[in-house]
């Protein structure tokens, strides 16, 4: 089970304690607290920089955990951006105090081992496949190529396993990648009456005619992704605050493979803690029937774990 951790509740209560300064100053120089209490201990000039420091350093993080706990579109394609913009946030910089330089490098520390193998495969492939991030523009070249690599031998996997939803994907879903209108193919003659019954098979097609038009069907199904792959990576990224499921939505009509692949990642929430409830690095799960979802196993194991 996941694990609501509002951590942020010390960003929180140093943020107070710096708006308050004053009114806390003169209830430990009151009489009464100065007569009760033998030694009082306060914050120096010192402290309240390091304090101020650490709520510049926290406040990415607050923010970060407050966008995956989103009720409106919390999806999973959110985690590594969200990721490589807090380790640019925790750059070691000349300026930094100790006390910062210590904390940034114990984040940095514990960010590097999230996210291995495939669990960080199948991150990158969800933001690949939300038109916000689809640029990846923090990888190179030859790294957004081999997630586009990944997802157009899924995508084809995918499809020749359920030969059936291409027919049944959306009407006219072929015309605009492959280039051809329906009304450009020739049109069959019904009979008088009704359809003509099928004629039988031959011996010839009996005996070889599936295994060689399941390899024909492959063969279209790759040339048809690699389009559709190749169409979708010169799209121009949409709006942060637009809906990715609600775009592949749309353009279902010129992605009919891709956007069958997207909806399945892309349907996969950030975090299965309820919204209001902000633990980025401690409570995001993947159970198991998302696991099912994205066709990967799952042991309870946490993709995330707290800083």
């Amino acid at each position: 089970m996941d694990v609501v951790t509002r951590w942020n509740s010390s960003l929180d209560m140093i943020e107070r304690y710096l708006e308050q300064q004053q009114a806390i100053a003169a209830a430990v120089l009151s009489s009464e607290v100065r007569h009760n209490a033998r030694e009082i201990d306060s914050l120096d000039a010192a402290d309240i920089a390091d304090a101020e420091d650490i709520v510049k350093l926290l406040t990415p993080l607050k923010k970060a955990t407050t966008v995956l706990c989103d009720k409106s579109r919390p999806t999973i394609s959110l985690i590594i951006p969200l990721k490589h913009m807090i380790q640019v946030s925790m750059a070691p910089c000349d300026v930094d105090s100790n006390t910062v330089s210590q904390m940034k490098a114990a984040i940095l520390n514990d960010l590097a081992d999230r996210y291995q193998g495939e669990q960080a495969e199948i991150l990158y492939e969800s933001s690949a496949l939300d038109p916000r991030f689809r640029a990846l523009p923090h990888l190179n070249n030859s790294e957004r190529d081999e997630i586009f690599n990944r997802l157009k031998l899924k995508a084809t996997q995918m499809q020749n396993q359920n030969p059936s939803e291409e027919e049944g994907a959306a009407p006219g879903s072929h015309e605009h990648v492959a280039g051809h209108s329906k009304t450009d193919l020739p049109q069959k003659a019904h009979a008088v009456g009704g359809v003509s019954p099928p004629s039988k098979k031959t011996a010839l097609e009996d005996l070889l005619g599936d295994s060689f038009s399941q390899g024909d069907s492959r063969t279209q199904h790759t040339a048809q992704i690699d389009a559709e792959i190749d169409l979708y990576r010169k799209e121009t990224s949409i709006s942060l605050m637009a809906c990715p499921l609600e775009w592949w939505k749309d353009n279902a009509q010129r992605y009919p493979l891709l956007s069958t692949l997207a909806k399945s990642y892309l349907s996969v929430p950030a975090t299965s803690v309820p919204s209001g409830s902000p633990s980025l690095w401690h409570s995001i799960k993947l159970n198991k029937p998302i696991g099912l979802i994205m066709g990967i196993e799952v042991n309870g194991s946490a993709i995330v774990n707290s800083v």
